[in-house]
């Protein structure tokens, strides 16, 4: 018996795409047969999986045969991926199903149909069938055996990782393009010495080491604004007494790293 997992959230950006071929590929790794079907208008899983987006036979292709009728080979938009996975495509012109369905009555039930035509195929079996459209992937690991359950929350930590990888690379780059030159360009003038460091927090800190203070409410405009974007601010004067340290952080944003539930 085919088990059928649907990856669905209203929201954009919440990585049900990558959730759904981490999960497939990780099930397939421990020797379950899988197919995924990318019921998306925006065809992320199939071009993520380096698929083409102008494929002429799609999930689009089969659900219309369904609406009309006709007879059809539903394993022609099978594609077979080198992760050893099968894969039902879509692009854009998914988009326009919504107008072939408003009048197809049980039109919920088309894409059950064509699923059990794939599960009635006497060549095709499959122990998975995965989409790309759970709220709560606990409830989706709830019915799995051990093994499978161990390869879905290997799935989910290398999504949730990636999340939080993502977020800090995209907050550095801020930092390097949005402070880092003007605060270069304060040391200079100044002629302090900049430091720049990240924690295993990922909070970024830029201190200025100078034998002399720093005039803050004097400086350029620029160096103000970077001032009212730091977290936290110091000035330490050396041990010595003959230099004064000033101190800005930049505090990794709450929120970035996002625990998937």
């Amino acid at each position: 018996m085919c088990k059928i997992i649907a990856i669905a959230n209203q929201k954009g950006g919440v990585a049900k795409t990558t959730t759904t071929i981490n999960l497939g590929v990780g099930l397939s790794k421990v020797g379950k047969r899988v197919m995924l079907i990318d019921a998306d208008p925006q065809g992320h899983l199939t071009m993520g999986l380096g698929f083409p987006k102008n494929l002429r036979v799609t999930l689009k292709t089969m659900m219309e045969n369904i609406i009309m009728g006709l007879e059809f080979d539903p394993r022609e938009a099978i594609l077979h991926h080198e992760e050893g996975i099968d894969v039902i495509p879509s692009n854009k012109l998914l988009s326009g199903m919504d107008m072939s369905l408003f009048t197809v009555e049980d039109r919920e039930k088309v894409l059950k149909e064509y699923l059990e035509l794939l599960e009635n195929d006497d060549v095709l079996e499959f122990d998975y069938t995965g989409t790309d459209q759970a709220d709560n992937l606990a409830d989706m690991a709830e019915n799995l055996s051990q093994e499978e359950a161990a390869a879905a929350m290997e799935a989910i930590e290398i999504v949730r990782q990636k999340r939080v990888d993502d977020a800090v690379r995209d907050f550095r780059t801020w930092f390097d393009v949005a402070l880092l030159p003007i605060l270069k360009g304060f040391a200079e003038l100044v002629g302090a010495k900049l430091t720049i460091r990240q924690d295993h927090f990922h909070d970024i800190t830029a201190a200025f080491t100078g034998r002399c203070g720093f005039d803050i409410m004097a400086t350029q405009k620029r160096m103000r604004m970077a001032l009212a974007t730091a977290d936290h601010i110091s000035v330490n004067r050396h041990i010595d007494g003959d230099g004064v340290e000033l101190v800005l952080v930049y505090g990794f944003p709450e929120g970035a790293n996002i625990e998937l539930r």
